[in-house]
């Protein structure tokens, strides 16, 4: 699981700059825990991108691993290192890109335990 420190900015989270959308229902229960916030998500479902698009979010593309049938790639955002894994077929470049994180696909966490 790829872990994001994100802060609650009314009903989204922000990370690096990019707010990301939160339901009404999710937001209240990020207000109610407290405490320090992260954003899961596996590394199935992170996406990567060559060209920026609204709510993806700007990163650096240090590593592809091909491993036959899927691909590992290793970003770096803010200082947090997150693993992508895509598809044998999905070309990426190294050096700046961007990730894309679908809402449905993500977790939120508060002093470590999920809220959602």
């Amino acid at each position: 699981m790829n872990l994001l420190p994100c802060r609650l900015d009314g009903d989204s989270i922000a990370i690096d700059g990019v707010r990301l959308p939160l339901t009404a229902e999710k937001a209240e229960r990020a207000r109610a825990a407290g405490g320090e916030l992260q954003l899961g998500i596996r590394p199935e479902f992170l996406r990567c991108l060559a060209a920026a698009r609204p709510g993806a979010i700007a990163a650096d593309f240090e590593a592809v691993e091909d491993l036959g049938n899927y691909k590992i790639v290793t970003a770096r955002l803010s200082g947090q290192v997150l693993k992508a894994k895509l598809p044998e077929d999905e070309t990426v470049a190294l050096g700046r890109g961007w990730l894309l994180l679908p809402a449905e696909r993500t977790r939120l966490y508060a002093g470590g335990r999920a809220i959602d």
